[in-house]
């Protein structure tokens, strides 16, 4: 589960307005360089033991206030991968 989240989720440059601005602060920290919106999850990953492997950090739920917006950027993003 947690590579499919990786890879078709949505990353902040997949977002717009208030949704890409929640997801750049998340990401803002070294240690978690990489945020994947899936659902209404946020997982947050960083580096594993080894150079080229991601560790899942944490999981957070999406602010009810953004959900709206993470829907409706989830639809565009299947729109413009079809």
């Amino acid at each position: 589960m947690l590579e499919r989240v990786y890879y078709f989720g949505l990353g902040a440059e997949s977002c717009c307005g208030h949704l890409r601005d929640y997801l750049d602060k998340l990401s803002f920290n070294e240690k978690a360089p990489v945020v994947r919106l899936y659902g209404h999850h946020v997982f947050v990953f960083g580096e594993g033991s080894k150079s080229d492997e991601m560790s899942l950090i944490t999981i957070l739920h999406l602010p009810v206030e953004l959900r709206a917006l993470a829907h409706r950027a989830r639809i565009k993003s299947l729109a413009l991968a079809a």
